[in-house]
């Protein structure tokens, strides 16, 4: 029985240590689930804590929703304020609309007289245009300088000739005060204190065309300027009433008619004076072989000094007339022909006579040369008038040679007819001004002529299509080379 009671405590002793183990297992899984519970718990508290925030939130958001159902109640009503606005613009646009469909019809009645006044207006600016164009072209066209002031006092406009005849881009002075553009000019004045400014020149003045020439000396409004040489200008204005214009100013050159009064006065006092010493020894050397009875020899020297003094006289009219002539482009003045240079020149040479005869001219002709087309008489005036004033500026009895040969000039064959002397020669300002009519390089007098010599010389040769070409060197001589082209 004890060893029994034995086995039955050792089977209990055994169960206690299988119980005793699961009671260990349950007590760890009871320590698990307690640490499930704690963190169930503190999720728990977690959610608590959200709902509590989603209860706040619910609380805020019932109170928005509130709000907004108030807003939603204000906006109906609003809505039907619009509504009932919205139906009394819906009866304006209708009232409009018809009015619009009355004013389309009144439309298309204005757009139709509009393109009748477009058509019109289209040839009116057509018109108008054209009338600019043609007063455009008229003040750029305008040989005579033009320069407009508007009424601020400032140049405008100005013309091209304003520049051609000033030497200056005219685009430069527009937007210049009236002082700058006298400044302008004041500097290129040869006699600065004769120019009046413009802005010291009167109001309401006539244009100076219609002035007489003593005003037109004390007005002031001509004056001289310096540009590469004397240039005299004429100046006149007028004043303008109109919108953007207050004057006009009109530039003109006057340098060559200038120029020619002059020479034409210098010629009237030259060619009385030229006259008038043949014209006195002619009728003082008639006085006496009329009042008093002389010798044979004596009234022979007299005769002779009268003949001579007729030819000086018939030469110098001859040269006034030929002028004339020329400048008057008389009918069948030239007398074309084909025919040989040598022996025209070699009978000239031969025959020539100068006063006492003391100049010889040595003549080389080239042998064979061609026909040219000229007028015999012309071509014998212009050698006559070169030889002459060889002679003239050649008071030590130099000899003067004469060369006539063919040549290529221009790209043309020609024949150069060379007159040269080893007389007084000519300084470079009298060079210049050799072909000028009524220009004479000596002003003393001693020499005879009246300045039309060259000048004709150059009319014939050009008429002739040749050209002729001055060599001088003061106190050493001249040359003067003659081309005219050979007939083809």
């Amino acid at each position: 029985e004890l060893v029994y009671q034995n086995e039955e405590k050792e089977k209990r002793a055994a169960e206690l240590v299988i119980a005793n183990v699961e009671l260990v297992y349950q007590n760890e899984e009871k320590e698990k689930r307690a640490a499930e519970l704690v963190i169930a718990n503190v999720e728990l508290v977690y959610q608590n804590e959200e709902k509590e925030k989603r209860a706040a939130e619910l609380v805020i958001a019932n109170v928005e929703l509130v709000y907004q159902n108030e807003e939603k109640e204000k906006r109906a009503a609003e809505l039907v304020i619009t509504n009932v606005e919205l139906i009394f613009q819906n009866q304006e646009k209708e009232k409009r609309a018809a009015e619009l469909v009355i004013a389309n019809v009144e439309l298309v009645f204005q757009n139709k007289e509009k393109g009748k006044r477009a058509a019109e207006l289209v040839i009116a600016l057509n018109s108008v245009q054209e009338d600019d164009e043609d007063k455009n072209a008229l003040f750029v066209m305008n040989p005579n300088a033009i320069v407009v002031i508007d009424n601020n006092g400032k140049i405008s406009g100005i013309n091209p000739a304003f520049g051609q005849i000033f030497n200056v881009d005219e685009s430069t002075l527009i937007g210049v005060t009236q002082l700058e553009f006298d400044c302008f000019i004041h500097e290129k004045c040869t006699h600065q204190d004769r120019y009046l400014a413009t802005s010291s020149l009167p109001l309401n003045a006539n244009l100076k065309a219609k002035q007489s020439v003593s005003a037109a000396k004390t007005d002031k409004l001509d004056f001289e300027i310096n540009l590469d040489g004397i240039k005299f200008i004429s100046r006149s204005y007028i004043d303008c009433n109109i919108t953007r214009i207050s004057r006009i100013i009109h530039f003109q050159d006057i340098t060559e008619r200038t120029l020619i009064d002059r020479m034409k006065s210098e010629f009237i006092a030259t060619a009385a004076h030229e006259l008038r010493t043949p014209m006195t020894t002619i009728f003082g050397y008639a006085e006496l072989l009329k009042e008093m009875p002389l010798l044979a020899d004596a009234k022979n020297e007299m005769i002779s000094t009268i003949h001579d003094q007729s030819i000086l006289m018939i030469n110098l009219l001859n040269e006034i007339l030929d002028m004339a002539k020329m400048e008057a482009n008389a009918a069948n003045l030239y007398q074309i022909k084909r025919q040989p240079i040598g022996p025209i020149l070699a009978l000239l040479t031969n025959t020539f006579i100068t006063p006492g005869n003391h100049n010889k001219v040595v003549f080389d002709l080239s042998p064979n040369l061609p026909d040219i087309n000229i007028d015999k008489t012309k071509v014998e005036q212009v050698v006559r008038n070169i030889l002459s004033n060889a002679y003239k500026f050649s008071p030590n009895n130099d000899v003067i040679t004469m060369r006539v040969s063919e040549i290529m000039h221009d790209e043309r064959a020609m024949i150069l007819i060379t007159i040269q002397d080893r007389g007084i020669g000519m300084k470079p300002a009298e060079q210049k001004r050799i072909f000028e009519k009524f220009y004479r390089a000596d002003q003393s007098g001693k020499v005879p002529g009246t300045g039309l010599g060259m000048a004709i010389v150059n009319d014939i040769i050009k008429y002739h299509d040749g050209s002729i070409e001055i060599e001088s060197e003061y106190g050493v001589g001249t040359k003067v080379k003659i081309y005219l082209p050979i007939a083809q």
